[in-house]
Formats: C-alpha cells, sequence, structure tokens
C-alpha cells in the first residue's frame, strides 16, 4: 500500500481496485479517467474500509504490472 499523507494511493488492476489490506483485485470497479480524494472504501473480503485516494497517472502505471 501507498501511503500519501494518511491514505492509501488505489493500486489499479485490469479495471479494478484492488484492496490495500487484503490484495483482492475486484473490490470496485474504476474507469481510467476516475479520479477521488479521501474516498472511503469498503472490501467485502476482508470487512475493512481504507481512505484511498485515486489518481489517474497512477491507474496507467499499475495496469500495466500484471
Amino acid at each position: 500500500m501507498n501511503k500519501h499523507g494518511d491514505c492509501a494511493i488505489l493500486k489499479i488492476q485490469n479495471g479494478w481496485a484492488v484492496c490495500p489490506v487484503c490484495g483482492w483485485a475486484r473490490m470496485m470497479r474504476v474507469e481510467p479517467d476516475t479520479k477521488a480524494k479521501r474516498l472511503p472504501v469498503y472490501c467485502k473480503r476482508c470487512r475493512n474500509e481504507t481512505i484511498v485516494n485515486i489518481e489517474p497517472e497512477s491507474q496507467c502505471q499499475c495496469a500495466s504490472a500484471t
């Protein structure tokens, strides 16, 4: 999990948000131009809520890393 202040930068894999706690790659669908700051997201798998930042430029790097 990449820290950015007191938030995590959300990793994107094949258009899906990856849970920063358990690594589940189908937490939330994210479009390539999505941008959010301090967004609370909930993972059904590990039942954790995390406040994240979504930055379009980081999505490109994460999507190509798979």
